[in-house]
């Protein structure tokens, strides 16, 4: 019996096939990679700079 197999457009590991899922671009991509629907809400471009800086500083500051 032969299985379906199929590469990860992001990660290029294999998968089942029936494993994996098109993203919002059109990609086949494993379930780790998927991002699940397009939502305008939380896109990361609609976000503001302060909040972008506030989020870097959190990440690049052991201390805080």
């Amino acid at each position: 019996m032969t299985k379906a197999v199929g590469i990860c457009d992001i990660c290029g590991f294999k998968y089942k096939l029936s494993e994996l899922q098109k993203n919002s671009y059109g990609m086949m991509v494993c379930p780790t990679d998927f991002e699940g629907s397009y939502d305008l809400k939380n896109h990361p471009q609609n976000k503001t700079a302060a909040s972008q800086l506030r989020l870097r500083s959190k990440l690049f500051s052991g201390r805080a």
